[in-house]
């Protein structure tokens, strides 16, 4: 399969689904267009934004979270959710997307990013054998032991406006499906 071939694999989302939530994740549905607070929290400020006449479309599902416990929609817990993921990237190749669906995690309860990152790391470790790699700020990525192709990123973040959270990557799509296939080559 070419590389311009790679499409979104949606059984992957469907099997992490049902594996978080299986895992005590509570599905939650989350809004596809957040307004600009949320989608700013988490966006370097120089990033080019995705607005339309009805909201911002998110950079991660995390942004939707935001926009929930900002409108106060979002009862402490652990939650999992899938979403479109809207990105200005300066390089655009196999593996960054200018848009790609991922499924999200967050712990609003106990802020506990090693416990997503460990369910994370177990079920991405199940397509193909990945690492964590510690950063010197205290977040963490899980990355392939071929080619450290980052699969997801994983910390705490305590914004005064939104509060604390737990947050991680449970998978994106299409990046899993091409890091297996670089894998198996």
């Amino acid at each position: 399969m070419a590389i311009d071939e790679f499409y979104i694999d949606y059984q992957k989302i469907a099997d992490a689904l049902k594996f978080y939530e299986s895992c005590g994740y509570q599905p939650k549905s989350v809004p596809w267009l957040v307004d600009p607070e949320a989608g700013d929290a988490t966006c370097p400020p120089n990033v080019e934004k995705f607005d339309t006449i009805r909201g911002r479309l998110p950079a991660s599902g995390e942004n939707s979270y935001i926009h929930l416990m900002r409108h106060k929609e979002l009862e402490p817990g652990r939650y999992v959710c899938c979403t479109p993921c809207y990105r200005v990237e300066p390089i655009v190749d196999e593996i960054r997307k200018y848009y790609f669906l991922k499924v999200e995690l967050i712990d609003t309860l106990n802020f506990d990013y090693e416990l997503l990152l460990n369910d994370a790391y177990n079920f991405l470790n199940s397509y193909l054998p990945c690492k964590i790699v510690d950063f010197e700020d205290g977040t963490k990525d899980i990355v392939t032991t071929v080619g450290e192709i980052e699969l997801g990123s994983y910390g705490v973040r305590d914004i005064e406006l939104f509060g604390k959270w737990a947050y991680g990557t449970g998978i994106a799509e299409p990046r899993t499906s091409y890091a297996i296939a670089k894998h198996h080559r």
